[in-house]
């Protein structure tokens, strides 16, 4: 982790330059005409050097666990929850350099969100660097709390207040997946119709059992030395937005156990009507207990279906389904494993969920938010989930 007061110290610089950057810039007369020569075109000249954004956002939500028995305490995340994040961009008016910074302060204390230097000399190509966030379909552009559709994250997608998050160790891909890496992507617009390409070289994740730990895998060096690939295709025409991604790599320090992970999701927009879903899978290798060699595997997958309507401006309705499974494999209290005897399920489990959510934008562009959520379980005790938020993009 990065020390705070340095962190604090460059949000505030950088808060303090970006309002500095936004002032007006002083008009330049244009230069005078000269027998019957044109007047210089000082429009390039007048824009500034660097272009400067800053953007943050604050969101707390209270979730209340209605489960049988009440010392039930399945909901780690139960109670309050705050998130705060800030972000800022510079760009180069000349030579298609721009920097990202991103910085989120939430369930894992201050994360550097991302670190990124992007070049794009020409329209077509785009190469970033440092750390990124991993776009691995189109709800990773949305995952704040402000950006999202519901208080929760879809469970392919999930990375807390989840019921039964330490079982099933969190989503297929918790989003965002924050990593050390690089990517070039080409980026084709074909007027009506628009395509990215986009391959990326990446640190990884980690993990020490039988599945990845997406805590240790946010640290910033490598257990292995080898890094892991991944790739992206992306089409959108009017309305219509198909997202493709497939990563691959070994998360142990012997570089022996290997995941695989893919994804296709959709967006759709009719008029006051959003149409989302996605379908994710995960292939996770892992040793078996006693075994003389060779690697066993288990799945973990699932879908998200998700129905957006704006009532009128500033008023949405919001229905979703999803599921998870984890097959392969039993659950513990610590998670997957092949160990039986420590087991709480069976080797085949799932979670069906159903969220109904209502959320407002206020005067101010506060965002008032109420979820209510029933999980269906095969192998634990279902629940309803009841959650109301409050939160203010700025």
């Amino acid at each position: 982790m990065l020390d705070r007061g340095l962190l604090l110290a460059l949000l505030l610089v950088l808060a303090a330059t970006g309002v500095a950057a936004q002032q007006p810039q002083p008009a330049k007369d244009p230069a005078p005409a000269k027998d019957d020569k044109p007047a210089l075109d000082t429009k390039a000249d007048d824009a500034p050097l660097f272009r400067w954004r800053v953007g943050a956002s604050v969101g707390v939500s209270y979730g209340a666990l209605l489960a049988d028995p009440k010392a039930d305490r399945s909901l780690p995340e139960e109670g309050i929850v705050g998130e705060f994040s800030l972000s800022g961009r510079v760009t180069h008016r000349d030579s298609g350099l721009s920097a990202n910074f991103g910085v989120c302060w939430g369930c894992h204390g201050i994360e550097l969100e991302q670190a990124t230097l992007e070049w794009k000399p020409v329209p077509l190509l785009l190469v970033k660097a440092g750390r990124l966030n991993v776009a691995a379909s189109t709800h990773d552009s949305r995952h704040g709390f402000n950006t999202r559709a519901t208080i929760s994250k879809p469970l392919t997608r999930s990375m807390g207040n989840m019921v039964r998050q330490q079982e099933f160790n969190l989503g297929v891909l918790p989003s965002p997946y924050i990593d050390n890496g690089a990517s070039v992507g080409l980026n084709f617009d074909m007027g009506i119709a628009g395509m990215s390409l986009e391959a990326m070289v990446l640190k990884g994740f980690k993990g020490t059992g039988e599945d990845i730990d997406f805590l240790k895998s946010r640290e910033y060096f490598d257990n292995n030395g080898e890094p892991s690939f991944g790739a992206r295709l992306e089409f959108s025409v009017p309305l219509l937005t198909l997202n493709f991604a497939y990563l691959w790599g070994n998360y142990d320090t012997e570089a022996r156990r290997s995941y695989q992970f893919a994804s296709a999701n959709l967006r759709l927009v009719l008029g006051p009507v959003t149409l989302e879903g996605e379908f994710a899978w995960r292939q996770t290798q892992y040793t078996r207990a006693g075994s003389p060699g060779g690697e066993d595997q288990w799945w973990k997958y699932g879908w998200w279906a998700q129905v957006d309507w704006q009532v009128f401006d500033g008023l949405h309705l919001t229905g979703v389904l999803d599921a998870l499974y984890v097959k392969d494999i039993y659950l513990a209290d610590f998670g997957p494993t092949s160990n039986a005897a420590v087991a709480l399920t069976d080797n085949n489990n799932r979670i069906v969920r159903a969220i109904l959510g209502v959320s407002y934008t206020a005067w101010g562009g506060i965002l008032i938010r109420l979820n209510a959520e029933f999980w269906d379980f095969s192998d634990f005790n279902d629940a309803w989930v009841i959650q109301g938020g409050l939160g203010w993009a700025f």
